[in-house]
């Protein structure tokens, strides 16, 4: 078994002007990614509520694993678990 990591917060200030420039961009970029998942996922949500196939009660949950886009009916309080290898169609 190994270590467990202790993390440490770097100091930002400290990186090169060259770094904090990448680090802006690279914080960028992740911004417009997850604004660009959230409004599919808020879209593909929508769309499978719109066609009935959310069952009674439950809430649509998106996931994208490893690439592989995946869908689960939870309760709305619920917390997240692999479905296995069953396709799910709109």
């Amino acid at each position: 078994m190994s270590d467990k990591l202790t993390w440490f917060e770097v100091d930002e200030g400290s990186l090169s002007a060259e770094q904090q420039k990448m680090l802006t961009a690279y914080r960028a970029q992740q911004k417009a990614a997850t604004d660009a998942r959230d409004k599919f996922n808020n879209s593909f949500i929508a769309s499978v509520t719109k066609a009935g196939k959310v069952p009674a009660g439950k809430v649509a949950k998106v996931g994208h694993n490893f690439g592989k886009l995946a869908i689960a009916f939870a309760d709305p309080d619920s917390k997240s678990s692999s479905g296995g290898k069953v396709k799910f169609k709109v």
